[in-house]
């Protein structure tokens, strides 16, 4: 499989500006979700995402530039900044809030939602923070986030490691080639933040292009160009989806809604 597809312009939390790549209609990038980018310029403030809930996905949040300081209702508290990363499995039901931090750099960073199995959506929740493993390989900037990864027939491991599917993430800013080596098993997704990539096909700034099939990738630029690159196995599960709640149907949705309502994923947190 081949498919690209455009970010598009989105606001969420207390009203935040940022592109938004989704698949949760057909399931085209499973076993991810959801894929935001967020930039602010220096000086320009960013409202934050106050407290809300989420169950039945795991999240992985990654900042190039400034940074979130994350809060739930189990008690975990952690700033994000740059060169950090951190991932949130919200199982039975979790309530957090990440709120800026305040930078004189600008923020530039992601958000990506990836699915969990059916038989793990109402494990108990859990958060871990975790330094982002950089590495300088040439005029190239490598960024290894989560899991491990081979690149011009080198390994690479990140501190966070065991995420749902096999689901890793890693950063890299380059021109010129480099060879990427992935399972065939996987879906690997290229979202382009920077520049203009070829692997095989072309793909333009604020573009992703999922793959399927692939063991080895041939990644090209002949301008500067950052590209954040997933892969992971897909669950092929059936996916409902409302709000911060994913399910595998609209009743397990319906529950979800009820359970939050009554208080089942524990205590409120307060702005």
């Amino acid at each position: 499989m081949s498919y690209l597809q455009t970010a598009h312009p989105a606001v969420d939390g207390a009203g935040v500006d940022l592109s938004r790549v989704h698949g949760f209609a057909r399931n085209q990038l499973d076993p991810f979700l959801l894929i935001d980018e967020i930039r602010a310029q220096p000086g320009q403030s960013i409202p934050g995402f106050p407290p809300h809930p989420h169950r039945g996905i795991d999240t992985l949040t990654y900042m190039r530039q400034g940074g979130f300081v994350h809060q739930d209702n189990l008690g975990n508290r952690a700033e994000t900044g740059e060169n950090a990363s951190q991932w949130m499995s919200s199982g039975r039901g979790i309530i957090h809030s990440e709120m800026p931090l305040n930078s004189q750099q600008g923020v530039h960073g992601f958000q990506i939602w990836i699915n969990v199995p059916a038989a793990d959506k109402l494990n108990p929740p859990s958060y871990q923070h975790a330094k982002t493993h950089r590495y300088t390989l040439g005029e190239s900037q490598l960024a290894v986030i989560s899991g491990q990864w081979q690149l011009d027939g080198e390994s690479y491991s990140a501190e966070l490691q065991g995420l749902p599917s096999g689901a890793r993430a890693m950063d890299l800013v380059f021109s010129g080639e480099h060879t990427l080596g992935v399972a065939d098993n996987e879906r690997v997704l290229l979202l382009v933040y920077q520049g203009e990539l070829t692997a095989p096909e072309p793909v333009k700034a604020q573009q992703i292009l999922a793959l399927d099939g692939q063991t080895q990738l041939t990644l090209s630029a002949t301008e500067p160009t950052g590209v954040l690159v997933l892969a992971g196995v897909p669950l092929n599960e059936p996916v409902a989806h409302y709000g911060p709640f994913v399910m595998n149907t609209q009743a397990q949705i319906d529950q979800a809604v009820r359970d939050y309502q009554s208080g089942q994923f524990g205590p409120m947190m307060g702005n």
